[in-house]
């Protein structure tokens, strides 16, 4: 009977083993971890065996690149080459070069009015009802490219540090500059780039 005791005894550290083992491997899956707490985005995450960078670049994107991407995903759904109409556009977190993390069309394609957004995600639609984009279509290819526009606003007295937002919306640029700049709001006319009206 001595060996039997001493054979469940082995068999029983065996498996606190194994079990352990496996709780290790469980808790170091980076899929399943609960989140760390909150750590100095300077440093790197460390979960399980990856090593992950935490100051992962912001990715910039040009008007150019948002609408033919949107004109793309539009075709494919309609399975036609003509590309919507569009009406409004926004553009958030835009650095000085004209170029935006984050972009909004409002289009219209036949009867079907939709926002569209892209990203480094890529592009998405946001739940829209309502009829109620400008009435006068905008011609990208007709009228001052982000860029040149911020080159505008950035050639005046900005102190404001950041990122800044455009709209544009019935033939008017309309860009507000970061917090602190020197006038903070710009109104534009989109083909001419004459400066209409600013706003501190």
């Amino acid at each position: 009977m001595k060996p039997m005791h001493g054979a469940i005894l082995i068999v029983t550290v065996v498996s606190l083993i194994v079990i352990g083992g496996l709780g290790a491997l469980y808790l170091s899956s980076p899929s399943e971890q609960p989140p760390a707490a909150a750590v100095n985005n300077t440093s790197a995450i460390h979960v399980g065996f990856v090593q992950m960078n935490a100051n992962v670049p912001e990715s910039y994107f040009t008007l150019d690149d948002a609408v033919a991407a949107v004109n793309g995903i539009q075709n494919e759904i309609n399975g036609s080459s003509q590309n919507p109409q569009v009406y409004y556009v926004m553009g958030q977190k835009v650095n000085a070069a004209g170029q935006a993390q984050h972009w909004i069309l409002g289009i219209r394609q036949g009867s079907n009015t939709t926002l569209k957004t892209y990203d480094r995600t890529g592009v998405a639609t946001i739940p829209w009802q309502w009829d109620k984009l400008p009435d006068q279509a905008i011609d990208i290819s007709g009228i001052l490219s982000p860029a040149e526009i911020m080159n505008l606003t950035n050639s005046g007295n900005q102190t404001g540090a950041g990122d800044a937002q455009i709209e544009i919306s019935r033939g008017v640029y309309t860009v507000t500059m970061p917090s602190g700049s020197q006038p903070r709001e710009y109104l534009i006319n989109a083909t001419t780039g004459v400066v209409i009206a600013t706003h501190d």
